[in-house]
């Protein structure tokens, strides 16, 4: 399968078969009758592997992909496989585990697609509160959907936004998680800094990464862990260390600590 996004260059997936173009107008693939579950494998893939520094032009349009006007109609099938895939599920309850919330935490996740990870949080900050960004109002909706008791009970509390587009908190965190959200971060060393200020001393944040691209191996996984390392020390963070879970492809958490 080849993908166009506008002037960008092709990206070409293994495995795939098919041929097609996604213009940045989103409601071609409405028009070309793309199989709901064929856009999402493809968004997967994309929002996975697209570093904001490789290409740029895509990272800018997954951003502004749930506020298009094609969102309704794909947005749900993406929703739907992210939450039903058992990697998902596996690799966001492993990620939580490892932030190791306390009852009593503010917790915030940057891109928190169907709200998976956000459901775990909730259940042991119990006494906290755990709030999330994402760019899809879609996303939004899904999320607040599956932790619809947490919303309701004033203890989760999602809304539209980014890491470039954070709004305004009334205190600081406990505890920053991103999973598979960094590679769309313009700036993520930046990024960084400023969620560096928006934590107690004593947070931990964790950023982690799944890469998918083609011939990803376990040597890309740790690649992509001591890349994020690096930011990490460049941002002002302390103590990082890293875990990995052995899926199909290897997933890498790396945590920081604030001083």
């Amino acid at each position: 399968m080849t993908i166009t996004i506008g002037s960008l260059s092709t990206i070409k997936f293994i495995g795939l078969s098919e041929t097609n173009t996604i213009e940045q107008n989103p409601q071609s693939a409405r028009r070309n009758n793309f199989p709901g579950k064929q856009i999402s494998r493809w968004f997967q893939l994309l929002s996975e592997n697209l570093s904001a520094s490789n290409y740029p032009g895509a990272a800018h349009w997954l951003r502004s992909v749930g506020d298009a006007p094609g969102a309704a109609w794909w947005g749900p099938p993406v929703g739907w496989e992210m939450a039903l895939r058992s990697s998902n599920r596996q690799r966001n309850v492993w990620a939580v585990g490892l932030l190791g919330v306390e009852p009593t935490d503010r917790v915030l996740e940057i891109g928190f697609g169907p709200g998976i990870a956000i459901r775990e949080l909730s259940r042991r900050a119990t006494h906290g509160l755990v709030c999330g960004v994402d760019h899809s109002a879609v996303m939004v909706r899904q999320a607040t959907r599956r932790n619809a008791d947490a919303v309701r009970a004033g203890r989760v509390d999602l809304r539209v936004g980014s890491a470039e587009h954070l709004p305004a908190f009334a205190e600081p965190f406990d505890k920053v998680l991103a999973v598979n959200n960094m590679g769309m971060w313009r700036e993520p060393d930046e990024r960084l800094k400023v969620l560096h200020r928006l934590m107690r001393p004593g947070g931990r944040i964790a950023i982690v990464s799944q890469p998918r691209c083609p011939g990803a191996t376990a040597e890309t996984t740790v690649a992509a862990g001591r890349e994020i390392a690096a930011r990490l020390t460049a941002a002002g963070f302390m103590g990082i260390r890293s875990d990995t879970l052995a899926l199909k492809s290897p997933v890498i958490c790396v945590l920081g600590e604030v001083p």
